[in-house]
């Protein structure tokens, strides 16, 4: 490993349901450092989420500091980092980072958080001699959308809302830094060759050789991870001003040949700013409704483990009852009185 991985840290940007995950694990098995206190796997992710509990729980308290939660839309206030609540999350922040974060060698960190956290959390990094480094992978947004419509209930416009805002803010906040970017369609299709050329773009040489690696990477991927595809249906998906924007901009990142250089940023920023402004107009009271609908599906998915719960209590008690009248029915007085129990039976049908 080159002495220039020892400070660096991948930050793996992009929205949420976009291939996030499976990227960080190809970029650990390919050498980099991982946080230790890992999220379980879940539901939604069944392959690894690949992210720090305590990581994520401090950017949850750093979005807080902004008054904000992670289906926002909006930007960060222009005061975020003037608010001593904020001062107090980056504080917490650095602590968490300082405690999780590998050092020594090159580190991956995801949260999709952190499209929008950039601003505060890139001095954090900064001032514990990190190197960053940036790679932003992004996913068509109708799939990103049918694929919180399942785990979320998100309305689509809704979503597109959400999509554009995390990756137009991951484009805006990383253009001082080193970055590359990919598809989650082209990260499942040829691997080696993203992991080629990001290491290329961000100037790294993997801790790891691609070959061998290859085996356990292989091993990890699987076309089945994407659930959703967007492919030749978009006439399909709902044909809707969000709908067209969010396509336009992810038009633009495939276009631009998987490298930042080929795309304009100039449009990219024009349709941030109309972002912010749609946001300034609209998102508080989106982001009431949508408070209120999440409120409500958390407790209906409360009473489905309740229920769930109480099922599988049954089934124990179930199956205990049945095992145990097996037990009776095998034992040698159940044998042995067998015939007085026909007897008994005969007897019965006779008085009727």
């Amino acid at each position: 490993m080159s002495d220039a991985n020892h400070k660096s840290v991948i930050l793996v940007l992009g929205m949420h349901r976009s291939g996030t995950s499976a990227l960080t694990r190809v970029i650990s098995l390919l050498g980099a450092g991982l946080c230790s206190d890992l999220l379980p796997h879940g539901p939604d992710n069944t392959s690894g989420f690949w992210e720090s509990s305590s990581v994520l729980e401090a950017n949850q308290k750093l979005l807080a500091a902004t008054d904000s939660v992670w289906f926002d839309f909006s930007p960060l206030p222009p005061d975020a980092a003037d608010r001593p609540s904020v001062a107090k999350a980056q504080r917490n922040l650095a602590r968490v980072l300082d405690h999780e974060l590998p050092t020594g060698r090159l580190a991956v960190l995801k949260d999709p958080r952190l499209c929008r956290l950039l601003p505060l959390v890139l001095p954090v990094l900064e001032q514990q001699g990190r190197e960053v480094k940036t790679v932003l992978i992004h996913r068509h947004p109708w799939e990103v959308a049918l694929s919180l419509n399942k785990r979320n209930g998100f309305d689509h416009d809704f979503s597109m809302l959400l999509w554009l805002r995390h990756v137009l803010d991951a484009e805006a906040h990383t253009r001082e830094l080193p970055r590359a970017m990919c598809g989650y369609e082209e990260l499942l299709s040829d691997w080696a060759a993203v992991v080629r050329r990001l290491g290329r773009d961000l100037g790294l040489t993997w801790p790891v050789e691609l070959e061998q690696a290859r085996s356990a990477v292989e091993e990890f991927l699987s076309p089945s991870m994407r659930h959703h595809h967007a492919g030749n249906q978009d006439a399909e998906q709902p044909a809707t001003p969000l709908g067209h924007m969010a396509a336009r901009v992810h038009g633009i990142l495939q276009e631009s040949g998987a490298s930042f250089e080929g795309a304009p940023e100039s449009v990219l920023a024009q349709a941030r700013a109309e972002l912010d402004q749609a946001a300034s107009l609209c998102a508080p009271l989106i982001l009431r409704q949508a408070l209120e609908s999440q409120a409500a599906i958390q407790q209906v998915q409360a009473n489905i483990r309740e229920l769930t719960a109480d099922n599988q209590r049954l089934a124990e008690a179930l199956a205990a009852q049945s095992r145990q009248l097996e037990h009776i029915m095998g034992s040698r007085i159940w044998r042995a009185t067998q015939p007085l129990r026909l007897a008994a039976g005969w007897l019965k049908g006779r008085r009727q």
